[in-house]
């Protein structure tokens, strides 16, 4: 009687939440909101607490489980198809997560909670080794269903950090699905990064088979055909897409740089014309004519659609830089000065647009202002043999010899082969009028290094070694060196002035040489209050 009572009694507790569990499933039967599924896992949980049979625990999980999966997917569908404010995204994500970590916590065998945990961190910001893990035990649950495998595979293949294991994942969903175009766009696309444009090429070309109208996969299989320099092949694919789709300014573009490729500028120039005949407003047909004008040397014509774009966008930053580029090629130092300018005060930093400020500096007879830059250039990357160089050119246009050469040996204990430091150094040990800055043991030195590096084919190095022998005292091969130097001279001009040394020589006179450069003012950069970098 006691045992029947007893028994009784868990009975009774057992079901205790039977009402509950009742209540949940009417509840979701006709949920349409988050907050009708909140409702459900509230229910849930509470008959869960008070008591459940076996068999309705184990459905009582599986309700709270789908309930708590349904509401974090109507979150994270809420960030992806309707692009929330960035302000609202990540704690979309945050609440999204957590509802999927209680999920899992309850069954950790969830498939589609593991692979939602696993695409909302593969977004911005999100923390990739808890996407990978869950990314992981979504390939583990797939298990032998191809769908679901092969989605969780590209899930961690988007997080992925190594490209080897991008492409072990892709072999893995092209051995189950050998015609998986998706697969087969990202195997290729790796490939091509990797230099490999054979295989790559073989990975597009599969996708065309199933599909001859897949534009990715036509355009990659053009860029692949353009490295292996198949010219041939890829205008032929080039202008098949081009037939679909003939307003397209892009596909124009990609015409005009394969062109150029093969040296048919009047063609790619053509093509280019065309790409900014049917977009004359959008920003890259214009910049890239602009660009490919620059390669031509027509730096006119690039000025003309550069400025055009910075009329309507004044703080465009790559037509800024190429509008520098354009004005140094007409030597229109000031104009090249201005756009430089713009750019370095926007960001101090940047080592290579104050190191191509500086070159513009002393391109223009500023050379004090270009060393106060190579100098801050420095700070940035002690080491940088182009601002070494740059800095140490500059202070011997000033005269100041001394400061040049600390510079020059600091580039040769990094490249005991570089020419113009060789030359330069060697030149200013021969040359200068300051005794303490001669040396003429160590210019010889430097000259026949710098002959041997250039192979003895410049001119002005062979001037060099002619002047150290000159202060060494051996002006007979002080003038077999200039002699050479002159009759390989590239122009009147440079032939005249190494004639001098050679008359120099003759009277047994060694070469003087200090400038003096005047300095030029700063050019400042005219007022306009609407710039913005």
């Amino acid at each position: 009687m006691l045992a029947a009572c007893l028994s009784g009694g868990v009975f009774v507790h057992a079901q205790e939440g039977q009402a509950d569990l009742d209540a949940a499933t009417q509840q979701k039967i006709t949920a349409r909101t988050g907050d009708d599924l909140k409702k459900v896992v509230e229910l849930v949980e509470s008959a869960l607490k008070k008591g459940l049979d076996e068999e309705n625990t184990t459905f009582a999980k599986q309700l709270l489980t789908s309930s708590l999966y349904q509401q974090a997917e109507e979150m994270a569908n809420r960030i992806t198809e309707q692009s929330p404010p960035p302000q609202e995204w990540p704690r979309l994500r945050r609440e999204s997560l957590k509802l999927l970590e209680r999920a899992i916590e309850v069954d950790k065998d969830q498939y589609d909670a593991h692979l939602l945990i696993a695409k909302l961190n593969a977004l911005p910001r999100g923390d990739r080794e808890e996407g990978l893990a869950s990314a992981d035990e979504a390939v583990r649950l797939a298990k032998d269903d191809t769908p679901k495998l092969v989605q969780a595979l590209l899930v961690r293949i988007a997080l992925a950090e190594e490209d080897d294991d991008r492409i072990a994942d892709l072999n893995q969903i092209l051995a189950i699905d050998d015609g998986n175009a998706k697969a087969l766009l990202m195997r290729g696309m790796l490939l091509a990064q990797s230099d490999e444009f054979d295989k790559a090429l073989a990975d597009f070309q599969k996708v065309l088979e199933s599909d001859e109208n897949n534009l990715p996969a036509l355009q990659a299989s053009i860029e692949a055909l353009f490295q292996l320099e198949r010219f041939d092949e890829a205008e032929a694919v080039l202008q098949k897409v081009i037939d679909k789709a003939p307003q397209s300014p892009e596909l124009h573009i990609m015409r005009a740089k394969l062109l150029l490729a093969q040296e048919k500028n009047d063609e790619a120039r053509a093509a280019m014309d065309k790409a900014v005949e049917l977009a004359p407003d959008a920003l890259l047909p214009r910049l890239t004519r602009a660009e490919m004008a620059i390669q031509q040397e027509r730096y006119a014509e690039a000025e003309a659609d550069l400025s055009k774009l910075l009329t309507a966008q004044p703080g465009l930053v790559q037509a800024l830089l190429l509008r520098s580029i354009a004005n140094a090629g007409q030597e229109k130092w000031d104009a090249a000065i201005v756009d430089m300018k713009k750019l370095v005060d926007s960001a101090p930093g940047e080592l290579s647009w104050k190191m191509q400020l500086a070159l513009y500096y002393n391109a223009s007879d500023r050379p004090r202002k270009a060393i106060e830059l190579f100098t801050e250039a420095l700070e940035l990357e002690p080491a940088s043999v182009e601002a070494l160089r740059g800095r140490a050119d500059a202070y011997l246009s000033i005269g100041e010899h001394e400061k040049a050469l600390p510079d020059y040996e600091k580039i040769l204990e990094q490249d005991p082969k570089h020419e113009g430091a060789l030359n330069n150094y060697a030149w200013v040990l021969a040359t200068s009028p300051k005794d303490d800055v001669r040396n003429a043991k160590k210019s010889l030195e430097m000259a026949l290094r710098a002959v041997e590096v250039s192979e003895g084919k410049k001119p002005h190095i062979l001037s060099t070694l002619g002047a150290a022998y000159a202060e060494n005292g051996d002006w007979e091969k002080a003038l077999e060196w200039s002699k050479k130097a002159v009759s390989m001279a590239e122009d009147d001009e440079m032939r005249a002035q190494l004639q001098k040394e050679v008359d120099s020589y003759e009277k047994k006179e060694p070469v003087r040489e200090i400038q003096q450069t005047e300095e030029k003012p700063d050019v400042e950069i005219p007022g306009d209050d609407d710039f913005d970098l």
